[in-house]
């Protein structure tokens, strides 16, 4: 059964005719990453370790992916899926601001979103029964865009300065001496998908007087879609009408719900 075939037009976004070329964020073509994309559901359940299914995730909407000729197309910057690792910098601001409830964290007790899994669906707008877009296993969080940038290695290729879809700000100086104050990175890049207010947001904005969290996933537990081959249930679609994230128990309950 194609694509078409599974996601009826009633569901769909109309599709316009468009280039070979769809545009947005780039995936990528060769390494570890582009080797765990567009994985069936019983691929996926035979690669993750079956310990790790029962780790909890938050899932959320990625308003920002597209589906253009039964392909996703990013048109934002987060997640960021460059340089063969999924990074969440940009986006969900105020729930990376507080730790996951009770019974949705990770086993690292200092470090509350270490080890639990980040579930990204495209938007019902786009494609219903939505689809899963990526998963990441996340390794660490960070309080700041100074100390992601440090930690892994200066990634210029996800530098907001230097690609218009780059989703950490890389800092001037290291030690970073006020690493949420904006003036203290590299300018703006006037082309990037954030304009100059939604990178001071990005960099410095506090929600009850916490920072967001940046959130990096593990290298070898992180999947991608460039096709919504893992659709959630109608049932579950259904139910899940009135918000944009939730929290589940474990990877395993989300997967019951996917097919």
């Amino acid at each position: 059964m194609s694509l078409v075939d599974r996601f009826p037009v009633s569901c769909t976004k109309p599709f316009a005719v468009r280039p070979l070329s769809l545009g947005g964020q780039p995936f990528p073509t060769k390494g570890a990453l582009a080797r765990r994309q567009n994985l069936s559901r019983d691929q996926l359940l035979a690669v993750v370790n079956r310990p790790l299914l029962n780790r909890p995730v938050y899932a959320y909407v990625v308003t920002t992916a597209e589906v253009r000729h039964t392909h996703f197309v990013q048109m934002g910057c987060a997640p960021n899926f460059q340089g063969d690792r999924i990074t969440l910098c940009t986006c969900k601001h105020m729930d990376r601001a507080s730790p996951p409830p009770s019974g949705c964290r990770g086993p690292n007790l200092s470090d509350a979103w270490a080890g639990i899994w980040i579930a990204g669906l495209g938007s019902r707008s786009e494609i219903c029964p939505r689809a899963l877009f990526y998963l990441m296993l996340v390794q660490a969080s960070y309080p700041s865009h100074a100390d992601l940038w440090q930690a892994l290695g200066c990634p210029v290729i996800k530098s907001a300065h230097r690609d218009r879809y780059g989703d950490i700000y890389e800092p001037i100086a290291s030690p970073c001496p006020a690493p949420w104050d904006p003036r203290v990175y590299t300018g703006h890049l006037g082309m990037h998908v954030h304009d100059p207010d939604a990178r001071a947001y990005d960099i410095g904005q506090t929600f009850h007087g916490r920072h967001p969290q940046l959130l990096a996933g593990t290298p070898a537990q992180s999947y991608l879609w460039s096709q919504p081959m893992i659709t959630l249930t109608t049932v579950y679609d259904n139910d899940w009408a009135s918000a944009h994230h939730r929290f589940l128990s474990s990877l395993g309950e989300l997967l019951a719900h996917l097919r």
